[in-house]
């Protein structure tokens, strides 16, 4: 992905984040975020932080912990856009380990 294309998807969550919160209503003709369903992210941790986890190549993987939810589903976003090329390729451990790090910055 492009610096634009990253930034544009961050804004497209930040907006999705900011209306599930508010409990808006789409009308349709607000930009939708990426669909996120069967992914698993924004877990509460035992310590109050929100975890960022979700599938990837057949291994629950770690994304790091937030202080807010509103954090943590955008990092969600952000992890996901940067994985979601790679999804369904048959990698090498290498090159797993290296796309998940990838994703963490």
């Amino acid at each position: 992905l492009t610096a634009r294309e990253i930034e544009t998807n961050v804004k497209l969550a930040k907006d999705a984040v900011a209306r599930a919160l508010s409990g808006s209503k789409d009308d349709g003709t607000a930009a939708k975020a990426p669909n996120t369903a069967g992914m698993l992210s924004g877990t509460t941790a035992p310590n109050g932080n929100w975890r960022v986890r979700m599938w990837y190549q057949g291994t629950l993987r770690y994304f790091g912990t937030h202080s807010t939810r509103e954090q943590a589903a955008l990092a969600s976003q952000v992890v996901q856009q940067k994985l979601e090329p790679t999804r369904g390729l048959k990698l090498t451990p290498r090159e797993i380990k290296s796309n998940v790090k990838l994703a963490k910055d």
